[in-house]
């Protein structure tokens, strides 16, 4: 658009830092200050600021549809001359699938989180804007607050360059396919935990305390056995993930991940233990959102 109004940028789109055009730092620069000043101000400002840009982010990509629609002359190419076909098409069309579920897989495991205190959807979205600097705020009580949380989630987000992960098929095969390496034997410890360990058994009350002797504190507040599924199974993922010999089924880490460590725990989890279904009203509370 820049270029658009102002074909004298030429030079600047043509030279390149880090990755990034010199044009492409401008817009990516400026909309990082304005996000950090706005998280300066805290959540009241982010609440405000999602409330306009919502409606503004839906208009313009209506706007950029419109707009390709008209480049092309409302033509649109539904069977390109360079398609694929037979087995190679559905390989690409499962395993794209595969690095999605790597992506959005994971988030069941704790979306609950989410949606347990809400009062409406609308209020996952604000959540959404400020579920980084609060994570930075819990595990720096001590030196940080939430504006400061907020300041070091921008920068870290700024100094990895967020573009180079995804400037090349490759890179973005490697990077999601080590995430869900990563972040699927979670899902399948928690999967047999809950449904075949403990047959859907939660005592709701025995999550919220930190005793000792509690039902979910284990040993010194880690379950072993939970973490020796984990790491064998993030182990072997990765190799699967990020080692060329295996780049096939690369796309596929999160469902071997899951699957290996889901056998493991399996395997090794805890059967000695009587497991009790307890609600938690006794310790409910109203929600103030």
């Amino acid at each position: 658009m820049l270029l658009t109004m102002f074909p004298g940028l030429q030079s600047w789109a043509d030279a390149e830092f880090l990755g990034l055009s010199g044009l492409g730092w401008f817009p990516f620069t400026l909309l990082w200050v304005i996000q950090v000043i706005i998280v300066s101000y805290g959540m009241e400002m982010i609440r405000r600021y999602e409330a306009i840009a919502g409606p503004i982010i839906l208009v313009t990509f209506l706007a950029l549809a419109v707009w390709m629609l008209i480049r092309v002359d409302f033509s649109i190419a539904w069977s390109p001359d360079d398609a694929l076909s037979g087995w190679e098409m559905w390989a690409h069309i499962f395993g794209g699938g595969a690095l999605w579920v790597s992506i959005y897989g994971t988030f069941v495991l704790n979306f609950s989180d989410f949606t347990r205190a809400a009062k409406k959807r609308g209020s996952i979205v604000v959540g959404n804007f400020w579920g980084i600097p609060v994570n930075m705020l819990v595990f720096g009580l001590v030196v940080m607050n939430f504006r400061s949380a907020g300041i070091i989630s921008a920068v870290i987000g700024f100094v990895i360059l967020p573009w180079n992960l995804y400037d090349s098929p490759v890179v973005i095969v490697y990077f999601l396919g080590g995430l869900g390496a990563l972040l699927a034997p979670l899902f399948g410890v928690v999967m047999v935990d809950y449904w075949v360990v403990r047959r859907t058994k939660v005592n709701v009350p025995q999550l919220y305390t930190e005793a000792g002797d509690g039902e979910y504190f284990y040993h010194r507040g880690f379950n072993w056995r939970a973490i020796g599924a984990f790491i064998p199974a993030s182990a072997i993922s990765l190799v699967f993930a990020l080692v060329p010999a295996f780049s096939g089924i690369s796309e596929f880490s999160w469902f071997s991940g899951a699957a290996i460590a889901a056998l493991i725990y399996f395997v090794i989890a805890r059967r000695d233990f009587t497991f009790r279904e307890v609600d938690g009203e006794e310790i409910a509370v109203p929600t103030h959102h």
